[in-house]
């Protein structure tokens, strides 16, 4: 299963997202459910790192699959539209599948 984690601060204000595991939904190179997660997120990293002055800080281990993103400084309108276009993305995409697939964890916002 792949789980996102929403990583908030102690007044629940958003400071990143982690992002683990394999979704296992089909085999290596045709999991479909992998892919899409896996667009999602790095797109959204991408976005963020190109299209707004937010600064991230992420990380990848290749072992356990995980990828952190965090954001110091919080992240402003711009960032937080991006953030909620990619939670809406996999709300869908877990929706579509089923949890046993895709969880995400800390949305409060879903569909």
């Amino acid at each position: 299963m792949v789980t996102v984690d929403l990583i908030k601060d102690e007044n629940g204000s958003l400071k990143g997202f982690s992002c683990s595991g394999h979704a296992d939904f089909d085999e290596d190179g045709s999991d479909i459910v992998c892919s899409a997660v896996s667009m999602l997120v790095m797109n959204t990293i991408n976005c963020l790192a190109t299209l707004t002055f937010n600064h991230i800080e992420c990380e990848t281990d290749k072992e356990s699959a995980t990828i952190t993103c965090v954001f110091p400084e919080g992240l402003d309108e711009k960032g937080m539209l991006l953030i909620d276009s990619m939670l809406y993305g996999l709300t869908s995409v877990e929706g579509k599948y089923g949890s046993e697939y895709v969880r995400i964890i800390g949305n409060e916002n879903k569909q």
